[in-house]
């Protein structure tokens, strides 16, 4: 995992599925996730070009228990998509500043990049664009886990796999 860096970003639209999961479980349910919103837009989004996946995680700690991630997993789009299945959702990752970390290799280690960034952050005193509820949820204005090279992008080798993981700032 690189140290993490400050990036200005544009807002981007995306299309994905909403979920309710816990860490444990995300290896399980984030693949038929990706499949589902793929196949959907393969066969509705006509000349939408999309790509790469993301998943935007919206609220952690869901309803007190820190291991609970509600998110939207799904991939960036061209432009909009109409008439969406009711279990999907189109929405923007908004602009502004970022702090972005890079992990490079298979998707096993982004628990440890995840924990290495977060680290990161709090010792330079990070202040990040979320709001955190009375039951000890945390809802973010934008926090996404960005998969740039992966199998879906023709990469093949799980080592060479990059993940961008980005959280707007404050």
């Amino acid at each position: 995992m690189s140290n993490p860096i400050v990036e200005e970003r544009s807002a981007r639209l995306y299309v994905g599925e909403k979920g309710v999961a816990r860490v444990s479980d995300l290896i399980k349910v984030v693949p038929g996730m990706f499949g589902r919103v793929a196949s959907w837009l393969k066969s509705n989004a006509g000349d939408v070009k999309f790509g790469p996946s993301l998943i935007r995680y919206t609220t952690t700690g869901v309803g007190g228990d820190t291991s609970n991630m509600e998110m939207h997993v799904g991939f960036f789009v061209s432009g909009p998509v109409s008439a969406l299945p009711a279990e999907f959702v189109q929405y923007e990752l908004p602009a502004g500043k970022y702090l972005v970390g890079t992990h490079k290799g298979c998707y096993s280690g982004l628990f440890e990049a995840n924990r290495h960034f977060f680290d990161w952050a709090q010792e330079k005193n990070t202040a990040f664009d979320a709001q955190k509820s009375d039951d000890g949820s945390v809802c973010w204005a934008g926090r996404a886990e960005i998969y740039v090279e992966s199998s879906e992008t023709g990469q093949p080798d799980p080592a060479g796999w990059i993940t961008e993981l980005a959280v707007r700032l404050a």
